[in-house]
């Protein structure tokens, strides 16, 4: 859906600090039990305070779920199946955009699931929600 990425100065070095931002939603359900993922990831490298390369990879899948699915369904589905077909793909491209623009190797974390724990919190908080149409954000 989405493959982004600016050079704003080439690095003097290779010792660069990187910031990435895990987003994904959902579409609404189709009469015919239709739903589309999409999982989004931002990467910011800086050298020192100095940003140097910022990368945005959006990839949807589309995906065949029982029509009566509730909300909490679909969005369990979306961030622990759809998250999980989706990441390497996105991955690979951010580490192939990098590459072309000469930034050292940038290797995003492997996907963590959020878990939900028994005093009502959660952890790993790895990935954030976006509010997609209609549909109420986590």
């Amino acid at each position: 859906m989405e493959l982004h990425a600016d050079l704003i100065s080439i690095p003097d070095s290779d010792d660069l600090e990187f910031e990435v931002a895990i987003e994904s939603a959902y579409s609404s359900m189709s009469e015919e039990g239709r739903c589309v993922y999409r999982l989004r990831v931002n990467v910011v490298a800086r050298e020192g305070e100095e940003e140097v390369f910022r990368a945005r990879v959006t990839m949807a899948a589309l995906y065949s779920l029982p029509p009566d699915a509730s909300d909490d369904e679909l969005r369990a589905f979306g961030d622990v199946t759809a998250a999980l077909a989706l990441y390497p793909y996105v991955r690979a491209a951010i580490q192939d955009l990098a590459s072309r623009m000469g930034i050292p190797s940038v290797t995003l974390p492997v996907y963590q699931i959020a878990l939900e724990l028994e005093d009502g919190e959660s952890a790993p908080a790895s990935q954030k929600k976006i509010e997609a149409e209609g549909q109420p954000s986590s």
